[in-house]
């Protein structure tokens, strides 16, 4: 128990410690165990020496001996289960993948790693004609990982709750020592679960494309999505091997159950956790229990639909993940589509929802979290315009110098304009006309604002942004219709008059926007000119 190891020690204790430490020293030494130390204990020694030399390749020789001689060895069984994953990095088959894609042979090194691509005279990543394909590099992980990361479970499927043992600094690169106890040991087997269902998930799909001959397209700025891509590689993103979903979703019903356990055994420690592995401290405990619910909610959605996630400032997800593991898809027939310049094409998703995965989600709820470009459009009015150009500019913090001026267009008269703008953003948008054509705002030019204190939040509404957004630029009292120097009900009472009229000609007051009609939108910019704090709907310098 840890307790116990808080206690003072004895003389005689002194005596017994050090001479435990000298036959350490002695078995180090000489690689024999004495007569009456265990087998399996001493290889455990041994090998912990090893890896204090920065020798991880002979340490996980020790620990494999010491399994194969004690199978019920807990310690054995631990450092077996962690150097039997490091020590792929020096697999013939990993070493020549490495070989294949042009990385150096010198500084292969897991404890001081410095080995690197191959590299051109600007830096750019450089890869050899032969680098392995995708699938390749997938089945390598297939075959050679995954069998270790099922031998790794099994052997920390040996370790139990009385598990705790002291790691020294030499062999772990520290600077004090680490306790390691049953939390750790189930935390590691919560990333095992989740690292071998990664790796069957992306084997599951077609990944078959030549990565040499894509960044040498896209270095030379010729890369095509829809040539280089989908038209040269037709079964990208299909699915290849779908019976290796089910055990990926077991993989993460185990990883997350090995993470609930791992919590409840670091979470109830009593004793001093600043030398432990992991520990949570007061201010995250909070945060790891909003981590705990969430992966809950995902373990619901590997049977069925389930609401994951939300807090304060955010909805809650409707996910059903047994719609991915239960029912496979073609990924790449839900891809959206992409113009010739590589940009994703606005609401192209043929199926929003991905098969139900994602069972409330539209081409809407992508555009706002991809924040993909929207056109925001409306009207400009400025009954005293004579000529030059009128621009309309979007700024974001439009009120904390310097403004950032995100994006604008110009138009050359009155009337529609448009511009684009990311999705889920805030805009701050002004417009004004250049009375004398400098290019830019100045003494003389009439200007307004959408709105002088609120920001324009561009959120896509049926794949497009509102599309009547007017400005009324003008040093006139611009919707005074009655004279009076104001505006006022009396002028709605005008427009209201006069609504629902078509084919206006002449005098037609409540046409505000000259498209010889009276409706809403005529409303909208009555409504726009009365929110000016004075009867001028511009401003003018």
């Amino acid at each position: 128990m840890r307790s116990e190891k808080r206690k003072g020690i004895t003389l005689s204790g002194w005596v017994s410690l050090v001479t435990l430490v000298l036959i350490g020293m002695l078995v180090v030494a000489t690689g024999r165990a004495p007569a009456d130390e265990d087998p399996a204990n001493a290889l455990v020694d041994q090998g912990r020496a090893y890896l204090a030399q920065q020798d991880i390749v002979n340490a996980n020789s020790c620990f494999q001996t010491a399994v194969l001689v004690d199978a019920s060895n807990q310690n054995a069984n631990m450092f077996y289960a962690v150097t039997r994953l490091l020590v792929l990095v020096y697999d013939p088959e990993f070493q020549l993948m490495l070989d294949q894609s042009g990385v150096s042979p010198l500084g292969r090194n897991i404890y001081d790693w410095t080995a690197d691509w191959t590299r051109d005279a600007d830096g750019g990543l450089v890869l050899p004609e032969g680098t392995p394909a995708g699938d390749e590099v997938t089945a390598l992980f297939v075959n050679l990982v995954v069998p270790e990361i099922e031998g790794a479970l099994a052997n920390l499927a040996v370790v139990d709750p009385s598990f705790n043992i002291m790691l020294e600094p030499a062999e772990i690169l520290s600077g004090e020592q680490v306790e390691v106890d049953y939390g750790d040991v189930c935390l590691y087997r919560s990333v095992l679960y989740g690292a071998k269902s990664m790796i069957l998930i992306t084997d599951s799909y077609n990944l078959n494309v030549e990565p040499a001959v894509l960044l040498e397209k896209i270095k030379a700025g010729i890369f095509s999505i829809n040539t280089d891509l989908f038209a040269a590689y037709i079964d990208f993103l299909k699915v290849k091997t779908p019976d290796q979903l089910a055990p990926a979703k077991e993989a993460i019903d185990n990883s997350i159950d090995s993470y609930f356990v791992a919590s409840a055994v670091i979470r109830g420690e009593v004793d001093d956790q600043l030398n432990d592995f992991v520990a949570f401290d007061v201010d995250s405990l909070l945060d790891e229990e909003e981590f705990r619910n969430t992966l809950a909610e995902l373990q619901t959605s590997l049977a069925g639909p389930a609401m994951v996630g939300g807090g304060e400032d955010d909805d809650p997800l409707p996910l059903d993940l047994s719609r991915f593991f239960d029912d496979p898809f073609h990924l790449r027939d839900m891809l959206p589509s992409f113009d010739a310049e590589n940009n994703l094409l606005l609401c192209s998703l043929p199926d929003p929802t991905l098969n139900g995965v994602l069972p409330e989600f539209t081409n809407d709820t992508w555009n706002n979290m991809l924040q993909l470009p929207i056109a925001v459009n409306g009207t400009v009015i400025c009954p005293e315009w004579t000529g030059g150009p009128i621009i309309i500019e979007g700024y974001s913090d439009a009120w904390f110098l310097p403004w950032d001026l995100v994006n604008s267009t110009t138009i050359a008269e009155p009337g529609y304009y448009s511009v684009n703008f990311a999705a889920d953003s805030d805009i701050w948008l002004f417009a004004y006309w250049d009375r004398d054509n400098n290019g830019y705002f100045s003494t003389g030019d009439v200007a307004a604002s959408l709105d002088m204190y609120n920001p324009v939040h561009v959120l896509s509404e049926s794949c497009s942004y509102p599309d009547f957004l007017p400005f009324i630029l003008s040093t006139e009292c611009v919707g005074d219709m009655d004279d009076d120097n104001d505006k006022d009900g009396s002028d709605l009472d005008v427009i209201a008059a006069s609504f629902g009229a078509s084919a206006c000609v002449g005098d037609c007051s409540g046409d505000l926007n000259g498209d010889l009609q009276v409706d809403g939108r005529d409303l909208f910019i009555m409504g726009v000119s009365m929110m000016q704090p004075v009867c001028e709907a511009g401003l003018s310098l």
